[in-house]
């Protein structure tokens, strides 16, 4: 809806002829991972590419093999996005999500962690739209809150989960009957249950989250 008229976004090409869900990954430490997982809809596959094509174009720009998890219908949200990805793809372990609309750069780690970006050190950034955190001296994450500035730290779209089986029950612990439950909601379910989540800070970070944002990048680096 961000982007109205337009391919979804994942789908988009940046300046440098790359595809956004390839551009988002680029200063990402790939090799640490065992799979990358994208996931996707399978009405945009049939009206705007192909699955081999996808793959075959991450691989060729990344040098990496993605495997697809192909949805037949929409989700209500990003955490059910991840939850049918987790089950349809039978994914075990520790996992890492990265959104697709953005770039930054770190080395992801198996534990429960989340990315964010400190608001004083970017000059546009639409910050009503984001997540945030707040640490303790330790750095780890006492609270998340979607769509209210509670501190300096906002969610940049990367975070890093333990376990898979620990996000499914949480997110099946979650009422999704009456609003949209972001991962947020879901970090904070499991915060509230003794799980501890640290923070990682995240470089060198572009969003382009909007459609104001995308043409801005594209205009900067045409």
């Amino acid at each position: 809806s961000r982007f109205p008229n337009m391919r979804p976004k994942w789908l988009l090409t940046m300046p440098d002829g790359k595809l956004m869900i390839e551009k988002a990954v680029e200063k990402i430490e790939l090799s640490v991972f065992d799979s990358i997982v994208i996931v996707c809809l399978s009405e945009h596959l049939s009206k705007y590419t192909s699955a081999e094509a996808v793959v075959s174009s991450f691989k060729e720009a990344t040098g990496v093999s993605p495997k697809l998890i192909v949805l037949d219908k929409p989700t209500s949200s990003q955490s059910e996005t991840i939850y049918r990805c987790l089950v349809d793809g039978n994914i075990e372990g520790a996992f890492f999500i990265k959104d697709c609309d953005n770039l930054f750069s770190l080395k992801p780690s198996p534990e429960n962690c989340i990315a964010s970006v400190n608001l004083n050190n970017l000059a546009l950034v639409d910050a009503k739209n984001k997540s945030y955190i707040e640490l303790d001296e330790l750095g780890r994450v006492l609270n998340i809150v979607e769509k209210k500035v509670i501190s300096d730290e906002f969610c940049c779209g990367g975070y890093g989960f333990e376990s898979s089986s620990a996000f499914k029950k949480a997110f099946e612990d979650i009422d999704s009957s009456e609003n949209e439950v972001y991962v947020s909601h879901v970090i904070y379910h499991m915060l509230l249950n003794g799980e501890e989540f640290v923070h990682i800070k995240a470089e060198d970070y572009v969003d382009w989250g909007t459609l104001r944002e995308y043409q801005y990048y594209r205009r900067k680096h045409l």
